[in-house]
């Protein structure tokens, strides 16, 4: 039995059946306070060791920072930055943290996220649960000032759920000033995270998408240049509700404009139909197996968009449904230049990212 087959071993029939006993979000604290005390106790050479791929270094430019390899873990997975260094040293090529709002706020009530063996999927409702965007930056300056973190690392901004709507971008800014003096310049990037469909009126803000980014862009760029930092790169995550070709179209063409790095698609479903086909009846976002499809179907358009003459091209990262080679792969032949894991890796364990990187190492 070799170092990998002895990590999954491990995670199979260890690790997994007791979070599985355990209710969704406490195995979710679980696993970040498992990862955080293998950090502490200086302990990141085990989980190299049980989980890193001999194949982690397949280095590409994505939304113009340089990802170790092309596959990274989607935000909600480390919410407040605490495991940084852990997930570092599993092997992801990128490690998207939050979302972060700039005052701490508890969420929704609890219980606020489900979990689906059956169908491989997760419901959640979390309501961007976050300790804030001051002891996340907190938290990111500790895990840069004692470890080598190879992995790019990015920060989803959200707002509070108080914050009126025509004020949204005064958070995502106040977020922004916080989180960015201790980001690694031409190292990491920032995302705008607009599609989340637990925070009551977010996803709204599509419809005013030219104006919002405008704002945001104008203000980022004076309040970075007030720190005397560069404005790191910029992602938008679009949701893959009721949004049409046209509707992509005119995203595309706003984020190009106004300097978007790349889009990520797909957050979470609200799509009632999917829910019924699988006999779930929690409110929140749908996440794994069963938002496959729709999240590749979403991703097959942006790229066709992508490939029009004279269009300026965005560079776009998938998710949704990802817990095998063969889902992976779907992404990317769907025009993915790289994918983010987070469902798939509950249901499958760290050897999703080893599986994923031998495969695509291959090519």
């Amino acid at each position: 039995m070799d170092r990998l087959q002895l990590g999954n071993v491990l995670w199979q029939r260890v690790f997994q059946p007791h979070l599985f006993r355990k209710d969704a979000e406490a195995a979710h604290q679980a696993t970040i306070g498992m990862l955080v005390r293998l950090q502490g106790a200086g302990l990141l050479s085990v989980l190299r060791f049980l989980y890193q791929s001999p194949y982690v270094e397949q280095p590409g430019y994505i939304g113009r920072v340089r990802w170790r390899n092309r596959v990274g873990v989607a935000a909600g997975f480390d919410k407040h930055g605490e495991a940084v260094a852990a997930l570092d040293a599993i092997g992801f090529g990128a490690i998207e943290v939050g979302t972060v709002v700039p005052r701490p706020q508890f969420g929704n009530e609890r219980p606020r996220v489900f979990r689906y063996p059956d169908c491989r999927a997760i419901i959640n409702r979390y309501g961007f649960n976050s300790v804030g965007a001051h002891a996340m930056a907190e938290n990111l300056a500790r895990c840069f000032a004692s470890n080598r973190i190879r992995a790019v690392v990015g920060v989803s901004l959200g707002k509070n759920k108080d914050t009126p709507d025509n004020r949204a971008v005064d958070d995502y800014i106040d977020a922004l000033s916080v989180v960015l003096p201790v980001l690694r310049p031409g190292r990491d990037y920032v995302k705008v995270n607009i599609s989340s469909p637990n925070t009551p009126g977010l996803r709204d803000i599509f419809q005013r998408l030219d104006a919002f980014l405008a704002e945001f862009f104008k203000r980022a760029s004076d309040t970075a240049a007030k720190l005397g930092l560069a404005l790191p790169p910029v992602y938008l995550k679009i949701p893959p509700d009721m949004l049409n070709y046209s509707a992509f179209e005119r995203i595309m063409a706003v984020s190009g404009n106004l300097g978007v790095a790349a889009i990520e698609a797909t957050n979470t479903t609200v799509d009632a139909t999917i829910k019924r086909q699988h006999g779930l009846t929690e409110v929140g976002g749908l996440s794994g197996a069963p938002l496959r499809e729709l999240a590749t179907k979403c991703l097959t358009q942006l790229n066709q968009i992508n490939q029009l003459p004279g269009w300026h091209r965005l560079d776009l990262i998938g998710l949704g449904g990802i817990d095998s080679v063969d889902a992976a792969s779907e992404k990317r032949n769907a025009g993915a230049d790289a994918i983010q894991l987070y469902t798939g890796l509950i249901f499958e364990g760290p050897i999703l990212l080893h599986n994923i990187l031998d495969d695509w190492r291959r090519e």
